[in-house]
């Protein structure tokens, strides 16, 4: 892969996605929302890839699989209204249908296709299937890095900004009121993995996030990225300020123990 595949790849995108423009020539806010998500998500991955010393093909690969990982998510709140995967279509499967349709990376060697597709394709699972080719694996642990290390950042900026009273699907419309619930204290009292249907509150959302600092960044640059933005501490601010439940003090302590993020 080299600059003109990206170039190519990265125009027929933004001409797909200007599809997605209201009748005043304006994204509507959550649209806009999801385009400067990518854009972010674009350069965390370029960060962690520096930082890990990636040549400049797998930089290349990275940097798309980044940009086309939510393309899904653009058709999916234009039929849906929602970006919960589990009330509407899986994202990352849409994403790759579309790839599709559109002919988005046309024109790659079939290697890096494959790779890209898979990326994206395996980007929002909870954890990646063992059967992951170890070239995909590479490309697909920065896009899912990168993306989680931006979502904090969405939803940090929703709740500072206000604008999580006025797009509530931010966080899928929960209920802003109510704790921890005791699905989720109980899988990370144990250390489980999230079922994302048991996440019915604000704060188990946050919760959520807080796990994946839990080994579920895979590069040390995104660990260190985490640490450095803060992360943990914030959300042990806003879940403790709505829920002072000692399981839930002790679970922030032990993470906070460990440095805030795995080292």
């Amino acid at each position: 892969m080299n600059h003109e595949h990206f170039q190519a790849i990265r125009s027929r995108f933004n001409r797909y996605v200007a599809r997605f423009r209201g009748p005043d020539g304006a994204f509507p806010a959550m649209q806009a929302l999801k385009r400067r998500h990518t854009a972010h998500v674009v350069a965390d991955a370029g960060r962690v890839m520096a930082a890990e010393g990636w040549t400049l093909p797998q930089v290349l690969l990275g940097r798309t699989a980044a940009l086309l990982h939510d393309i899904g998510r653009f058709s999916q709140y234009a039929e849906f209204g929602t970006f919960q995967d589990s009330a509407s279509v899986n994202h990352a499967e849409r994403g790759c249908a579309v790839m599709l349709q559109e002919g988005i990376c046309d024109g790659l060697p079939e290697d890096d296709a494959r790779i890209i597709f898979e990326a994206v394709r395996r980007h929002n699972g909870i954890t990646l299937p063992p059967d992951t080719a170890a070239d995909a694996a590479r490309i697909a642990y920065v896009v899912r890095d990168a993306d989680k290390l931006d979502i904090f950042r969405v939803m940090e900026e929703a709740v500072e900004s206000g604008q999580l009273e006025h797009n509530p699907e931010i966080t899928w419309n929960l209920q802003l009121t109510g704790g921890v619930s005791e699905p989720m204290l109980a899988a990370l009292d144990a250390g489980h993995a999230i079922n994302y249907r048991d996440v019915t509150t604000f704060c188990d959302f946050v919760m959520v996030q807080v796990s994946w600092l839990s080994g579920q960044l895979h590069y040390a640059a995104s660990r260190r990225l985490a640490r450095e933005r803060r992360v943990l501490e914030y959300r042990e601010r806003l879940v403790l300020a709505r829920c002072d439940d000692p399981r839930v003090r002790r679970y922030f302590q032990r993470l906070s123990d460990l440095g805030g993020a795995d080292a």
